[in-house]
């Protein structure tokens, strides 16, 4: 099954992002699109994807929502910000969610 197109864009940025080296820069780009990255989070969460199981995917999306308040949010605060755990903690949650598709 083709991926939903907010479900590609949102991993496309995540991928790019992850590809490139920890650094106070990435982290920094991070931060700098953190809004962005939240509107596409939100967008994938609020999907109904057909044949998938609708309480899972609530579940899951609501986690990866909740990734960027409790954790990419903070982050973004601290001077200067380090995205290692908050960004691949995203991206796992994320993936649990892509999961929930059907193959």
């Amino acid at each position: 099954m083709k991926r939903p197109k907010e479900v590609a864009d949102l991993e496309t940025t995540l991928v790019t992002l992850l590809n490139e080296p920890e650094s106070d820069e990435r982290s920094k780009k991070t931060c700098d699109q953190f809004m962005q990255i939240l509107a596409q989070a939100r967008a994938v969460a609020n999907l109904k994807p057909a044949g998938v199981d609708a309480a899972a995917w609530d579940e899951q999306g609501s986690t990866l929502v909740r990734g960027f308040g409790e954790g990419l949010a903070v982050t973004c605060k601290d001077d200067p910000p380090d995205d290692s755990v908050e960004l691949a903690n995203i991206y796992k949650e994320f993936q649990a969610l892509v999961a929930l598709l059907p193959k």
